[in-house]
This record gives structure tokens, sequence and C-alpha cells, in this order.
């Protein structure tokens, strides 16, 4: 995606709001050079489809906001 084709994508744009954010997130990260650095990064395939990144992230999110209790954390 180009940016011009971003522009006139969201600038039509007429989807609810969690659905234009996720979408919106999406978009943007396609158009950033680190791509290709951020999937190699996580060891993610390099034909990972937006559904696969988005479940990746959150189950990673959900990891990282778990509470660790200073038992687990020695």
């Amino acid at each position: 995606m180009t940016i011009a084709q971003f522009i006139a994508k969201w600038t039509k744009a007429e989807l609810k709001e969690r659905a234009a954010a996720q979408e919106h997130f999406l978009d943007l990260c396609h158009l950033a050079p680190l791509d290709a650095a951020v999937i190699v990064a996580y060891g993610w395939d390099s034909n990972i489809d937006n559904d696969e990144i988005l479940r990746e992230l959150l189950a990673l999110n959900a990891l990282r906001s778990t509470p660790v209790s200073p038992a687990s954390a020695e």
C-alpha cells in the first residue's frame, strides 16, 4: 500500500471505531519499512497474514500483562 492509497482509503472510511482502529493500525504497519525486520525479529513466517499478526500480538500482550508474583520472579 502506498501513502496515496492509504490516504484515499481512510479519507472515505465508514467503519465503526473498533474495526477502523484495527484495520488502520495494520495499514500503517504495512506502510512502515520495518515490516520485514519486525516479522523476522518475532520469528514469524514471512507470509503471515493480518489476522495471524493480531492473534500473535494479542497472545504476547496477554503474556506480558500477566502479573508476576515476587516468588516466581526469582
